[in-house]
């Protein structure tokens, strides 16, 4: 998944020592399928409307991101929300340590 590459934590610096390169050797490449890149660009802009409690984030604010979708005229059809809530939960999982 697309996201997956922009939350997961870079390696330790021992790992990196051990093997050699740079830690851009050990991040993994991400390509955005055309398809969703609209959906991707709008969620890496709201991607700071966390909901979080106790135990972690659990989920969007979607209030902010309707009213962040209205400020940047971003058409925030069914089939984009669709796509923001794949990402939304698959960068709670990373987030969370799940």
């Amino acid at each position: 998944m697309a996201v997956e590459g922009f939350y997961l934590p870079d390696p330790p610096q021992s790992l990196i020592d051990g093997f050699g390169g740079c830690i851009d050797d050990y991040r993994p490449t991400v390509q955005i399928p055309s398809c969703i890149l609209p959906s991707f660009q709008f969620f890496q802009r709201v991607s700071t409307q966390w909901r979080a409690g106790p135990g972690g984030i659990f989920g969007l604010d979607y209030v902010a991101v309707d009213t962040l979708a209205r400020i940047y005229k971003v058409d925030l059809s069914a089939s984009m929300m669709d796509d923001i809530a794949i990402m939304e939960s698959s960068a709670i999982e990373i987030i969370n340590g799940e």
